[in-house]
């Protein structure tokens, strides 16, 4: 049985659409031997958290006893460990910490995009509405990054209908990321559905140019075998898939097979056909209300293997997605800062300190940054550690703005734009400060009224040109 691993995960993240909780689909995954699966809800990486914390959860044995390998490795080496052969128990130990780390089940964290037909500003009518689907995996720390960069613009500047991001932004925020065609609304999908070949193949060679080989080209195949189902879908999905096989070898862009997963087991078919009722306000015996295939469920490896038995290199491709994926950890460590001196501090610092206290440590191209949030929640700001005399005035020049808010008791939060993308904070909720000549804004009495009282600040009111 060849290695596979889903790559289209819908969990409950996916809002009144996918029935599938984290646990259950890992749990799932682990005991059918998946070395991973991905994680790409609709739009959003809610469920990314969750989704890391619980894999690492499963995996704190073996990451001990590869904790314990490495000591044991460190001190053959140093020759610290007495032992009867420490040459051959080196070599063991190395056999071993290998084999351990290939049982580590491998969280991939992505998610099923909205891609605008145009530019994601475009907003005039139905077609700017939604977008083509496309799933967005990320390779590694920086992909990682670049993706919630994706995500978090296309709910605060491309949001219509759907979140929606576009091509410039792809492009602009492409390292580190994998794409996948994803289904039958996908753009390559639905152009070859169409009749539309020329724009199939622009899409593809695209995607191609931008992503390179960490572009791939998406079959499924959902063949609904019950009644109170969607019967179109895979004849849908087999002329698609007919024309990506062909353009796959003419474009040399390898294939992939997914299956849309939006529940666990089969047996979830009929609660998830309620919860869609739901979603769409459709009664359930309405004739003409959307359907899904119920061929959703987390299918096993020797399932997905008998689907696509005829092409068994698509299921050998998924592990491929897996192998290229790196290991890295989420920012999830909180520090202290030390209390500042006289000697090497000015008033802001020491007010901060007194009346906020540091929650977080983060890099940004400035520099080392901490987070500061105020006991009753009410303040929150982005300080440099460096000591750049010009970012420290800034922040003495609003030092007075920072306590009016406080004594109005409004909830005005003050953070870099680095921080925002970084620490993935609510946009909705944060004035962004760029830079310095950003203060001449806020001191600005006729726009200071557009928000002055507000109990929070538009990220995307606040931007500068």
């Amino acid at each position: 049985m060849q290695d596979f691993v889903h790559l289209h995960v819908h969990t409950q993240y996916s809002i009144l659409d996918g029935q599938a909780s984290i646990p259950r689909l890992v749990d799932k995954a682990m005991a059918d031997g998946m070395k991973g699966i991905a994680v790409t809800d609709h739009g959003d990486m809610f469920g990314i958290k969750e989704f890391f914390n619980y894999v690492n959860k499963k995996n704190s044995s073996t990451n001990g006893e590869i904790k314990d390998l490495k000591k044991r490795i460190a001190g053959l080496e140093k020759g610290t460990v007495e032992c009867d052969n420490p040459e051959a128990e080196l070599v063991a130990c190395k056999e071993k910490l290998e084999a351990a780390k290939r049982k580590l089940f491998k969280p991939i964290f992505g998610c099923e995009m909205y891609v605008a037909r145009r530019r994601l500003f475009n907003k005039e009518g139905k077609p700017d509405q939604s977008g083509y689907h496309l799933v967005v995996l990320a390779k590694n720390e920086k992909g990682y990054h670049n993706l919630i960069k994706l995500v978090s613009k296309a709910w605060t500047e491309g949001f219509y209908m759907r979140p929606r991001t576009d091509r410039v932004e792809l492009e602009k925020y492409h390292e580190g990321l994998i794409v996948c065609t994803a289904c039958i609304a996908g753009e390559v999908p639905r152009n070859i559905i169409a009749g539309k070949y020329e724009e199939a193949e622009e899409a593809i060679q695209w995607y191609k140019r931008v992503f390179g080989d960490d572009f791939y080209l998406e079959l499924q195949r959902h063949k609904a075998t019950v009644p109170r189902a969607n019967h179109e879908a895979y004849k849908l999905q087999q002329i698609a898939n007919e024309k990506l096989i062909e353009y796959s070898r003419k474009f040399n862009v390898k294939l992939v097979c997914t299956n849309d997963v939006h529940f666990v087991d089969e047996e979830n078919a009929e609660a998830h056909d309620r919860l869609i009722c739901l979603s769409t306000g459709k009664d359930l015996d309405d004739p003409n209300r959307m359907r899904y295939t119920r061929q959703e469920w987390f299918k096993t490896t020797a399932e997905m293997e008998e689907l696509f038995k005829d092409i068994p290199q698509v299921i050998e491709n998924t592990q491929e997605i897996v192998d290229k994926v790196e290991d890295y950890k989420l920012l999830d460590k909180y520090y202290r800062m030390r209390r500042p001196q006289a000697a090497d501090s000015n008033l802001l610092d020491l007010y901060l300190w007194e009346n906020c206290y540091p929650t977080k440590y983060f890099t940004t191209d400035k520099g080392l940054m901490w987070v500061a949030k105020s006991e009753d929640g009410q303040f929150y700001s982005a300080i440099p550690c460096c000591r750049n005399e010009d970012l420290r005035e800034c922040f003495l020049e609003t030092q007075e703005y920072f306590n009016n808010c406080l004594k109005k008791k409004l909830t005005m939060y003050v953070v870099d734009k680095e921080a925002v993308e970084i620490l993935d904070l609510p946009k909705d909720e944060y004035v962004v400060v760029p830079d310095r000549t950003y203060f001449d804004y806020i001191y600005d009495a006729e726009k200071l009224r557009t928000f002055s009282g507000k109990k929070s600040v538009s990220y995307t009111h606040l931007t500068l040109p």
